[in-house]
């Protein structure tokens, strides 16, 4: 069997996703074959219909946004949904522009996507209940992002909580990620606690910031990325909408509690007083009280720390969530 992921490169979570995915498919003998496309793409998919067509190809699996473009001779077109922009949560996080591009354009090439669709995924519970109501669909799988636990894992050491308090933020730093919240929330957390934060280089959020926060730049390599979760001691991410964020599963996976917001999918990931704590987005003093709780409670965070481990080896293990993926492609094929 030969998979196809023709991938449009947005430097998103999308394309770890399908690097991901292609790699998990080849080293488990299932032959995958990852074809990247400019982001100029993005605004014009339908040009993409042109593109060849490999040979011996039995599954295309393509993004919502233009999968549409790469059905051809009938061979069956696997549609991921991962994170849907026309539910009413998501209008809040968007320019007028941005807003009209959705609604007239993109929305369009969803809709031809799912018309020829042998098999519509969405990445979370989340996601599939809201492109069902924004599409009319029934038929919406949930086949979620998974980590691979074995390369994210917690340090050997054991953790001591000494000051400062260690905090993560992965992300964007945009309103939807909570960027304003992580900021407030530092702010009030003062000295005894440290924030690392990946993306944005220093110059352009320097008036932003508190002094306790530590701009850590881009950072691309995965060793790089684990080194840095195992130096951390919890994840802050107070994001309002994700479709289901491989920043938390990998804190996770590396033992991490988490603190974020009781919104979208992120309560099913954390379990709040049990593996993290889930916070109203525009309650500040709920992350400062959960962040001094996790940091003064040396036996609650030891137990966080086991607690999100095992969901992610329960439930969002490579081994595990692939064997699904590979199932559904069995049954198209």
């Amino acid at each position: 069997m030969h998979i196809w992921l023709p991938v449009i490169r947005s430097n998103t979570g999308t394309d770890v996703f399908s690097v991901r995915l292609c790699n998990a498919l080849n080293q488990r003998g299932v032959r995958c074959t990852l074809t990247w496309y400019n982001r100029y793409f993005e605004l014009f998919p339908w040009l993409l219909s042109n593109a060849a067509m490999l040979d011996g190809i039995d599954i295309v699996h393509a993004n919502s946004w233009n999968a549409f473009a790469f059905y051809k001779n009938n061979i069956p077109l696997v549609v991921t949904e991962h994170l849907n922009v026309h539910s009413p949560e998501a209008d809040s996080y968007k320019s007028y522009k941005q807003y009209l591009y959705h609604r007239y354009i993109i929305k369009r090439f969803e809709e031809a996507s799912f018309r020829r669709a042998a098999a519509i995924t969405a990445v979370s519970e989340d996601s599939q209940i809201s492109v069902r109501e924004s599409f009319g669909l029934s038929n919406v799988r949930v086949l979620s992002t998974w980590i691979n636990s074995k390369i994210f894992s917690p340090a050997g050491n054991i953790k001591h909580l000494t000051p400062p308090f260690k905090l993560l933020f992965v992300g964007n730093t945009t309103r939807r990620k909570g960027w304003d919240i992580v900021t407030r929330t530092m702010e009030a957390l003062g000295p005894d606690f440290h924030l690392y934060f990946t993306g944005e280089p220093a110059k352009t959020i320097s008036d932003a910031v508190s002094i306790n926060m530590i701009p850590m730049g881009k950072i691309s390599k995965e060793k790089e990325m684990v080194a840095l979760y195992q130096k951390c001691d919890a994840l802050l991410f107070p994001t309002r909408l994700e479709g289901l964020s491989q920043a938390a599963l990998e804190a996770m996976s590396c033992g991490l509690p988490v603190l974020t917001t009781n919104k979208s999918s992120m309560p099913e990931l954390i379990s709040h007083g049990h593996s993290g704590y889930l916070c109203d987005p525009e309650d500040i003093n709920c992350f400062v009280s959960a962040v001094k709780t996790l940091f003064t409670s040396p036996a609650l965070y030891k137990l966080f720390s086991s607690n999100v481990r095992q969901t992610v080896i329960q439930r969002y293990d490579e081994d595990i969530v692939i064997e699904r993926y590979i199932s559904l492609y069995n049954s198209l094929a």
